[in-house]
């Protein structure tokens, strides 16, 4: 049977979190605010029975599915500095509470566990993407270091060149985690 929209107006503490904060949430704490309000059960009820909710809820679950913590650590370790690093560490926290509390309105032990070929394909693709990093992260690394007022034909050759590997990375990585950009 489908949620009536009396059953409990669901949508409408999301919307006061957003409302009231000087910060817009992301989903997951959105969601992780509903579940403390004791949301959880409506919440997984929506995900069994608005085909909409189901479709957004998966669709997230996705792009989760690809975010990978430890490659974003890297980059941060690489190329970052001083409360940088701080950001980063807690985004990658919120990733991980973000993944936690989808998986809970979901029902699943672990993202895309329902997309067999999908999540197979990824974890194919996968290995070919960190050297992609590597390249990229030294080319950013470079490239902050290099002179961009050098104007001598060799600096600008080789920032030219620098410029074209974090292109060419971006298009490799998009091309393997199946994003437009």
């Amino acid at each position: 049977r489908a949620m009536a929209m009396d059953e409990g107006p669901i949508l409408a503490p999301m919307l006061r979190l957003v409302a009231q904060s000087d910060v817009t949430p992301g989903g997951g704490d959105a969601l992780r605010a509903m579940e403390a309000n004791g949301d959880m059960p409506k919440l997984q009820a929506m995900y069994k029975e608005w085909p909409f909710f189901t479709g957004l809820i998966d669709l997230i679950e996705l792009e989760l599915s690809k975010a990978d913590a430890t490659i974003a650590e890297y980059y941060d370790k690489e190329l970052c500095t001083g409360t940088l690093l701080d950001l980063g560490k807690e985004l990658r926290t919120k990733l991980g509470e973000a993944i936690e509390v989808f998986l809970k309105v979901s029902g699943r032990a672990e993202p895309i566990a329902d997309q067999p070929f999908t999540k197979q394909s990824f974890q194919m693709r996968q290995p070919y993407l960190y050297p992609l990093h590597v390249i990229q992260c030294e080319a950013l690394k470079q490239s902050r270091a290099a002179d961009p007022t050098a104007t001598d034909e060799p600096s600008k050759k080789r920032l030219r060149a620098l410029s074209d590997t974090i292109i060419v990375s971006i298009q490799g990585i998009s091309a393997g985690m199946q994003n437009t950009g």
